[in-house]
Formats: structure tokens, C-alpha cells, sequence
């Protein structure tokens, strides 16, 4: 098979008017990993206690729906920059294969609804991705908010990066792009400082689940199509999704608590740092433009391991941490919540990079190899000398052998 794949890339030596920009909103980066989508508590009383069980089944029948609010602290005026709105261009809901149902909610202001987006059956096997058309494009302006909600309903499926698992992402592209990542934060590190309370401050992802039925909360169960006919459902329909939303605690600190309850599931929940580093936390940027994952910026020498926990291989961490370091906001990660490099050396060094001890690495001078070269070219000249005299003593043998009838 002959492949002639490529990339064709263009480009301009004039400076674009606008930059785009990514903005993710739901859990992005897995804060809830390893949690079960459907159960894992016993009532809708418990829904966000910070205890959780783990077996993951439902003691009500029905599926689960996944509610994470970006609040309007997360579009103020200094986010948005000196045109205090952006234009959204494109946006795409995100789920994986057990995935029923999505919605992604913008609100203004006042709270009150400006339109939704919806995958109303979620088809997994269609892409990744669902792409709204709804009122396409249009504006975030100061004090507006999101809601973003994902329905399930299969039992057994924990939050995870495979598409085995599941994850609750809504991906929008917008310009101009601003100096501030208008993604939502963990935590915000700026307001928050070493205050624990469940109660999310600043621009903090707050997060809500909740039991639903069967026909998790379709306006039309059976229209058997991710997209609805927006006729059909007048965006008030969605304020029963919004109308707590103040209410929810902060998705970090609440993961935070199940952790430190010691009733997590099984796996536990983890966040996306590595268990050692997981509760680095610094209140000074720690960006370093030399941090690599190998000693001296080498490269990984198992480049094809995949790090437990993760999708990412050991090749893959390794180009991804230069950016982490220099451009977090790449990553959605605020250069606050960057750990030290030396943490990940010593979170993935051992699995990545094989490093040889001091006292059995051979050091080759450089004038090994002239010695080598040398010593080879003699060994060569002695065997083509012993090859010569071998071959005229045997010509010697012969002639005396046929000269001596004629003596």
C-alpha cells in the first residue's frame, strides 16, 4: 500500500485582525476520573455529600445527569479584554460511547437563558463530537455564564480518557482571543488561597448530579435524532437544569472531600496529576523553560508506555511538558497549578527513562575509537600475511609433485 498522506499548511507574512481562541467548559481535564457516571450514592439527598459509595448502581431506576456551571466571575470585564465580548464561531459537545443525552446552556447577565445547544440522542459512532448549529455565530458578553449537562444512563462506566469511559466536554471556538484563558478554572488560586470551603469562589467550576428517568428529560423521547428542531423546545424549557445552579459546590473541592472520606470508588478518584503530585500547590507560578521528563532533555527510552491512569504515552507527557511549563493556558492549566518540574521527574522518570548508574556507565575518550580502528587493521594485515604464505607453501608441494617423473 502506497500512502500519500499529508498536511498542506498556509500561511500569511500579514498579521491576522483576529486570533482564534479554544474555551472548553464541563469536566475538561477528568476531575471526576474513576467516579462512576450512573450511582454511586444512595439518594438524590447525598448528591453532593462528600462521602460517595462504590458500587456504582442505582437504587432508583433511570439514568444520571452531570451539571458543571462556568460562572459569570469567569467573563468579567478584565477576562474579556478591552472588547468586553467574544464571538463564539464553532462549538461541539463531547461525550463517549455510553453518552445518552448533552446540553450546553448560555446564560446572560440576569441568568436568565439566551439559547442552548443539544444532542438530544448522543451517537457515538457518528464521532466524538457533536457540532451545534444553533444560532451560529454569536457573542459571550460580560457577566454571561454557561451550563453544561450530560445525561447517562448505562451502570458500571466511570469517568476516564478511553473511549471505554466517559467524559462531559463542550469545545468553542472564539475570537479575538484574550491574554486571559477564558476557560474555567479548578480553582482559582488568585481568590481562594487556603480557604477549603465547598462553596466555589472566583472563577471555579461549581458541579451538580442528579437521578433522572429513563427518558432523561427529553422533550420528545422518542425523536430518535441528536438534533431537535428548536420549535420543539423554547429555551425556558432548560430552567430546570440553570435554577440551582448558586447553590452548587465547587467541583475540586467536592472531589477533594471524597478523597479525604475514604469511601471513594475503586479505582479512586484521581484528578489528572499523578498521585505524588496531586496536592502540589503553590501560590507563585513555577514555569522553568528547561523542564523535560528525561535527565539533560533526552528523549523517553520506553517512548510507547502508556503512564497508568492515564492515555497519554510516555512520548507523548514528554513533548507535552515543555508546553505545561511555558504556555499552561495551552493546556488549561493556570500556571498556578503547574507543579515543580522535579515532581514529575520523579512521578514518571523511573517508568519513562532508563537512567544508568554513575558507576556502570562505560565513557568512551575520544580516542577509543582510533585505538579500536588500529588494533582491527593489524588483526586484518596478520591474517592476509598468514593467507599468503599458507597458499605459496602449498605451490611449493605441488611442483615438486609434478617435477619429479622428469628427474
Amino acid at each position: 500500500m502506497l500512502d500519500q498522506s499529508g498536511v498542506r499548511i498556509y500561511y500569511s507574512v500579514e498579521k491576522r485582525k483576529n486570533v482564534a481562541g479554544l474555551m472548553l467548559l464541563g469536566d475538561y481535564m477528568l476531575k471526576l476520573r474513576g467516579s462512576y457516571t450512573v450511582g454511586g450514592f444512595s439518594s438524590d439527598k447525598d448528591a453532593n455529600s462528600t462521602t460517595i459509595a462504590s458500587d456504582g448502581n442505582n437504587e432508583v431506576g433511570g439514568g444520571m445527569k452531570h451539571s458543571f456551571y462556568c460562572p459569570s466571575s469567569c467573563f468579567s470585564e478584565e477576562r474579556l479584554g478591552r472588547n468586553k465580548n467574544v464571538t463564539v464561531f464553532r462549538e461541539v459537545l463531547h461525550m463517549h460511547k455510553s453518552g445518552e443525552r448533552m446540553t450546553n446552556i448560555h446564560l446572560d447577565s440576569n441568568g436568565t437563558v439566551l439559547r442552548a445547544s443539544e444532542a438530544n440522542y448522543f451517537d457515538f459512532s457518528r464521532g466524538a463530537g457533536y457540532g451545534s448549529r444553533v444560532d451560529l455565530p454569536y457573542q459571550i458578553n460580560e457577566g454571561d455564564s454557561f451550563v453544561t449537562t450530560c445525561y447517562f444512563a448505562k451502570q458500571g462506566v466511570t469517568w476516564g480518557s478511553s473511549s471505554g469511559d466517559e467524559m462531559c466536554q463542550t469545545f468553542m471556538w472564539y475570537y479575538p482571543q484574550e491574554d486571559f484563558s477564558l476557560t474555567c478554572d479548578y480553582e482559582d488560586a488568585l481568590v481562594r488561597r487556603s480557604n477549603d470551603t465547598l462553596n466555589p469562589l472566583g472563577c471555579e467550576v461549581s458541579y451538580d448530579r442528579k437521578q433522572v428517568p429513563f427518558d432523561m428529560e427529553r422533550l420528545q423521547p422518542n425523536e430518535q435524532c441528536q438534533a431537535t428542531e428548536t420549535s420543539r423546545r423554547p429555551v425556558n424549557a432548560f430552567d430546570s437544569t440553570v435554577g440551582t445552579r448558586q447553590e452548587w459546590p465547587s467541583l475540586s473541592q467536592l472531589v477533594d472531600r471524597w478523597k479525604q472520606s475514604r469511601m471513594s470508588v475503586e479505582p479512586s478518584i484521581n484528578s489528572t496529576k499523578p498521585s505524588s503530585i496531586a496536592n502540589t500547590k503553590s501560590t507563585q507560578p513555577t514555569l522553568q523553560e528547561d523542564c523535560h521528563l528525561c535527565p539533560n532533555g533526552q528523549r523517553p527510552t520506553h517512548p510507547d508506555t502508556v503512564i497508568d491512569g492515564f492515555s497519554w504515552t510516555c512520548d507523548e507527557l514528554d513533548a507535552a511538558i515543555p508546553v505545561l511549563y511555558t504556555e499552561p493556558e495551552l493546556l488549561f492549566f493556570s500556571s498556578f497549578d503547574v507543579p515543580p518540574c522535579e515532581d514529575y521527574n520523579s512521578a514518571f522518570g523511573n517508568m519513562c527513562c532508563s537512567v544508568e548508574e554513575e558507576g556502570s556507565k562505560l565513557v568512551l575518550q575520544p580516542w577509543f575509537s582510533l585505538v579500536v580502528l588500529v588494533l582491527a587493521s593489524l588483526v586484518t594485515l596478520v591474517m592476509i600475511l598468514i593467507k599468503r604464505r599458507r597458499t605459496k607453501s602449498e605451490g611449493s608441494s605441488v611442483l615438486e609433485i609434478t617435477s619429479a617423473p622428469f628427474a
